[in-house]
């Protein structure tokens, strides 16, 4: 089979190329590189540079051909939760656990709460992280009753009403005017989720197992994200 080496998209990217090589090896840069061979090629462009072994190309088709990677189903949520026999939909679950923070956080409900927790949680689903933001709540409760010190919800999910009203930060982001671009510029190439916590070596390691013995084979995967 045959397969091309990519490091650059076009002939001419080849200088782009060896200039961030340079800045990373540290090294001073020669001179300027007019064209290089490591850019992607064309079907045509490997025909002739394979003439004299057209097998291999047939042999990367059938190759191809066998692997199967549907990008479309690439952002679907594949996380597991035992949702309650009630609320068996997790965006109908996760506004119930909202719905009781709101209540729990606020005597007074004002037009500008709603609005906020409005936009917040049409965003949630639109992006697909109710999976997420459920597993968040549900880790942060069980490590506050087990008794573990964490610094939950860092960086820019301080700013958000729902983390508030879901126990996973104890700031109130209307209070101090706060606002998270993830929520607000629907235009947001951002289509993952990085609420994150800090704990002692001690304590991550007692939140991996809970991540692990509930969520299986995704446990890991999301240690990565949470336990930053």
């Amino acid at each position: 089979m045959c397969t091309n080496d990519v490091h650059y998209i076009k002939k001419n990217d080849a200088d782009a190329y060896d200039t961030l090589c340079c800045i990373r090896n540290g090294k001073k840069k020669n001179a300027p590189v007019p064209e290089g061979e490591y850019f992607f090629k064309s079907t045509d462009e490997m025909k002739d540079l394979f003439s004299w072994c057209p097998e291999a190309l047939n042999n990367t088709s059938r190759i191809a051909e066998l692997c199967t990677l549907d990008f479309c189903e690439y952002e679907k949520s594949r996380l597991e939760h035992p949702y309650p026999e009630i609320h068996q939909n997790p965006d109908e679950y996760l506004a119930a656990l909202v719905n009781a923070g709101l209540k729990k956080r606020f005597e007074t409900i004002t037009d500008e709460i709603n609005d906020r927790l409005k936009a917040e949680m049409e965003t949630i689903k639109e992006k697909g992280w109710t999976d997420f933001f459920i597993i968040v709540h549900d880790v942060v409760s069980w490590v506050r009753k087990e008794g573990i010190t964490i610094v939950p919800g860092r960086w820019k999910y301080v700013s958000s009403l729902v983390c508030y009203l879901l126990e996973i930060t104890d700031i109130n982001p209307l209070e101090y005017s706060l606002i998270s671009e993830d929520f607000i510029n629907k235009k947001s190439c951002v289509n993952h989720i990085d609420i994150s916590v800090a704990a002692s070596p001690e304590g991550k390691a007692r939140i991996i197992g809970y991540l692990k013995s509930e969520y299986g084979e995704y446990g890991g995967r999301i240690c990565r994200i949470f336990l930053q």
